[in-house]
């Protein structure tokens, strides 16, 4: 398998979303002008770079400040952004894009297509950190010449996107792709003006100074990892008439239950709140839920002498009570997964989610069934127990998601010992992609509206495949719905993906799903034009307003 330099920029560890502490709450909005909204997140923003971040929080900031050919609307589909208009060839292959004539770069400079094509290529930049994942979503997207990239056939510059004129744009795909235009709103496949970026050098996209705009806001007072920060009204930005917010200022607060008290008080306009405190604003004005397109799933790895048998995987995967979890430690709108395309992600053009059409869920809470797998996991390996470490983060929810998953093991798997280890976010994530674990556990965002969100993570040498899952019957149905003969037969296409999922989940048993993010919220009554979205970056605030 090739190793990928990062793989999984929108890797989202579960627990990860808590930062630093609290500085002062609300202390510049008296200073802001015009109409000011105050945003409390749990964590920082670690990198603006449109073509590098995939994290959740940054994605916000990359939507909110850079726009490509298309964007997200308040209810969440894709409608045209930087394209005053698209063109498509009778076989689905050339799109072409003029690019608006009215839209600008903060630094002045007009945005042009070849800002696109030299967005686009470097992304595949594999010299750019996290190049080659880049490059896999570009075989993903359908663009000419991405495989070949990929697999260091061609250079970089090679990709099959073109600027013809200042505002023409050409994309040529091998083959049709059912979501494209969702998948243009990604922040990978954002325009960048080369001149900013190259002046910029190892220091583009670190601190306010160094970053650009062409969307509804640009960022301001911000250093790298900082506390605080802003989004500020653009001016130059087309639309800039319909942007009714002057200020968002946000500010981290790691701890929910602080963060929750600096709402109450009126210091900040809205804040995600954990399951304690859903019952406390439950029925209020100021609550809401909402679910999210992540999936968390347990990681077993492959590599090690008992996760490498299939039966042990199996009991381990039918010990989980996922709706206990979600109902007793979660509490916040997360719904139990036993699956691992994401409900409410892909629907047909009859309106049919994916996961009603496949009409099935795996990995079901299944005491007795867990059991019978364990037994005969034993006889196999000829042991009569097992001791394994199961890998979290030290956050809070984190923190009670393993005790109860402890529990759970042990008492339906007689024999059965788990160590619960719990480290820094960080030194997880490099441990997950250096293979350095034997569980632990990982999410998944939905960057776009189709099954492939999901499953295409593990594939041989894709983006999730980092415990050693190495199915070629597997591989050959995510390469035919990438790139292959299922691309432009939707029902079979979903039916071949559905059968994908069976291999991973029920032959397999390769990971096991947990449950399906949800979102607890608190908002200011003021405030209205908050979207949240399912796929793509949570929250998007170009429709922000306030009542002063």
């Amino acid at each position: 398998m090739r190793k990928l330099k990062t793989k999984a920029a929108a890797v989202f560890l579960t627990g990860v979303m808590v930062a630093a502490t609290l500085t002062g709450c609300g202390s510049s909005s008296k200073e802001a002008e015009g109409k000011v909204v105050t945003i409390c997140k749990q964590s920082a923003i670690t990198d603006m770079d449109p073509q590098v971040t995939g994290m959740t929080n940054n994605m916000e900031m990359v939507s909110a400040t850079v726009e490509g050919l298309y964007k997200m609307s308040a209810n969440g589909t894709a409608v045209p952004g930087m394209a005053a208009s698209t063109e498509v060839s009778e076989d689905g292959l050339t799109w072409t894009f003029t690019i608006r004539d009215d839209a600008k770069w903060t630094n002045g400079d007009p945005v042009t297509a070849y800002d696109f094509e030299y967005g686009f290529k470097r992304s595949c930049n594999p010299e750019l950190d996290n190049g080659d994942n880049n490059n896999d979503l570009m075989i993903t997207l359908g663009v000419v010449n991405a495989s070949e990239i990929y697999n260091g056939e061609k250079d970089y510059t090679e990709l099959g996107v073109e600027a013809t004129d200042e505002h023409t744009f050409v994309i040529h795909l091998t083959h049709s792709v059912p979501y494209f235009t969702d998948f243009l709103t990604y922040s990978r496949f954002s325009p960048m003006n080369q001149k900013f970026c190259e002046e910029k050098g190892a220091e583009f996209a670190q601190g306010s100074e160094n970053c650009i705009a062409n969307g509804p806001y640009y960022i301001d007072e911000w250093e790298l990892e900082a506390n605080t920060w802003a989004l500020k009204k653009n001016p130059n930005y087309y639309d800039a008439a319909n942007v009714k917010v002057d200020t968002i200022e946000f500010q981290v607060i790691e701890d929910t239950q602080q963060a929750a008290l600096a709402f109450e008080n009126g210091d900040v306009d809205f804040t995600c709140i954990s399951g304690e405190q859903v019952e406390l604003w439950t029925g209020k004005e100021e609550f809401h839920q909402a679910e999210y397109g992540v999936i968390s799933f347990i990681f077993p790895n492959m590599a090690n002498e008992y996760l490498g048998n299939d039966n042990i995987r199996k009991a381990l995967s039918y010990s989980i009570d996922r709706e206990t979890l979600c109902n007793t430690v979660l509490k916040d709108g997360s719904i139990p997964a036993n699956y691992m395309t994401a409900k409410g992600l892909s629907f047909n053009e009859a309106g049919v989610d994916f996961r009603d059409y496949t009409g099935t869920e795996y990995q079901k809470y299944d005491p007795e069934k867990a059991l019978e797998y364990w037994n005969e996991g034993l006889k196999e390996l000829g042991v009569d127990s097992v001791e394994l470490t199961y890998t979290t983060s030290d956050a809070e929810t984190a923190s009670a998601i393993a005790v109860f998953l402890q529990n759970r093991w042990e008492t339906n798997l007689p024999g059965l010992t788990i160590n619960i280890r719990s480290v820094p976010s960080k030194q997880r994530y490099e441990e997950l992609f250096s293979g350095d674990y034997e569980m632990t556990s990982v999410g998944w965002e939905s960057n776009y509206p189709d099954p492939l969100n999901h499953l295409e993570l593990f594939k041989i040498g894709g983006a999730c495949n980092l415990n050693g899952y190495d199915s070629e019957e597997y591989t050959d149905i995510i390469t035919r719905a990438t790139s292959g003969d299922l691309s432009g037969n939707f029902d079979e296409r979903w039916n071949e993906l559905s059968r994908a999922e069976k291999i991973l989940l029920e032959d397999d048993c390769a990971i096991y799903p947990t449950y399906q993010n949800g979102v607890s919220y608190l908002l200011n009554t003021k405030v209205t034009g908050l979207a949240h979205h399912i796929w793509g970056a949570e929250f998007t605030y170009a429709d922000l307003d306030v009542a002063k």
